[in-house]
């Protein structure tokens, strides 16, 4: 029954598409650079011609993704429109399926939206920026993901906020609780402990280091609210001067300027072969977006485990092996 309905959802979804969601009016942009890195004079224009190309995640307004996300009540369907229509064609890679975006609400009745990827145990990192807001306190964050039976991302768990670092720009959040595909709160079931299991990011692996502007690989949501990969070129190393040591620390990619119109805090990024390279986020010496390389966000886990705030066991072996730990911050 569970998967009739989420091919019910898949149809209902591109029935939803083809009925002008995707209005110029609805997707004007809301946000600004804290919630999506868009500034707010920046609003969406020429959207018919990029319809084919997709959408990224950062140009949907957020009438338009609560009206997906929480559509309760399947309209009349055409005979027309085929759920295999609607399967991705051709096989993801695995770390579309550990890429998730995440919702967060604060107290003052607020939200902020970005993305995370999901780690083992039931971990997400993401950017500070997403979570993070001066005095104010995230009440509810919610994670959606998308799974390889269904190609539309839908609500799956509820999470925690463990640790922010706004040094590093980094935030750990865990899971808490498993959702409907509305976010509501319901029994952990086998679909969610094999999303959670299936396929994971391994933000220790040994590859190296990426080149200045290598091309790379990100998590962007197309037109039909499915994550796909598309390639950027990053551009220079982008480092900082260290008083104590007296030298300049490498700590990220400076981000081309033509791409930030793209991006969203949180995003992974990826080689060819599917290896973590880092996220998109601020730094404490950086005042526009960079990739910030996986070196720093393994010494910002490792350094929560020397901490106890974290008690991980894949976590603490990982940072056990390693060769050389850099300090970053």
């Amino acid at each position: 029954m569970q998967r009739i309905a989420r091919v019910m959802s898949i149809v209902c979804m591109c029935v939803l598409l083809h009925a002008d969601v995707y209005d110029e009016d609805m997707l004007i942009q809301e946000g600004v650079i804290d919630s999506f890195g868009i500034h707010k004079s920046s609003p969406l224009r020429g959207l018919d011609s990029r319809l084919g190309e997709g959408l990224d995640y950062a140009s949907l307004s957020k009438e338009n993704l609560d009206d997906i996300s929480n559509q309760n009540t399947a309209p009349m369907l055409s005979s027309a429109l085929l759920p295999q229509q609607y399967i991705l064609p051709e096989p993801l890679p695995d770390w579309i399926y550990a890429t998730a975006i995440i919702e967060v609400h604060f107290n003052d009745g607020s939200m902020r939206r970005g993305f995370a990827n999901m780690l083992k145990n039931g971990l997400y990192i993401t950017s500070s920026e997403v979570v993070y807001s001066a005095s104010l306190i995230p009440r509810r964050v919610y994670v959606k993901m998308q799974d390889s039976s269904a190609p539309e991302i839908i609500c799956v768990a509820k999470l925690h906020l463990m640790a922010v670092d706004t040094q590093s720009g980094l935030a750990l959040l865990e899971n808490i609780a498993s959702t409907d595909d509305y976010c509501n709160v319901v029994q952990k079931s086998y679909y969610h402990d094999r999303i959670q299991k299936r396929v994971t990011i391994d933000v220790f692996n040994k590859t190296p280091s990426i080149n200045p502007n290598q091309n790379v690989l990100f998590p962007y949501v197309d037109k039909y609210y499915s994550f796909v990969p598309k390639t950027m070129q990053v551009g220079e190393v982008e480092t900082y001067y260290d008083q104590a040591s007296a030298t300049y620390v490498k700590y990220g990619y400076q981000l081309k300027r033509d791409w930030y119109p793209n991006f969203a805090y949180g995003k992974g990024i990826f080689d060819t072969k599917g290896n973590f390279l880092g996220l998109i986020s601020l730094t404490y010496h950086s005042y526009l977006p960079v990739l910030v390389k996986k070196e720093v966000v393994q010494d910002f886990l490792c350094s929560l485990d020397e901490k106890k705030v974290l008690q991980d066991g894949d976590i603490a072996k990982s940072c056990a092996a390693l060769h050389k730990r850099q300090r970053f911050f």
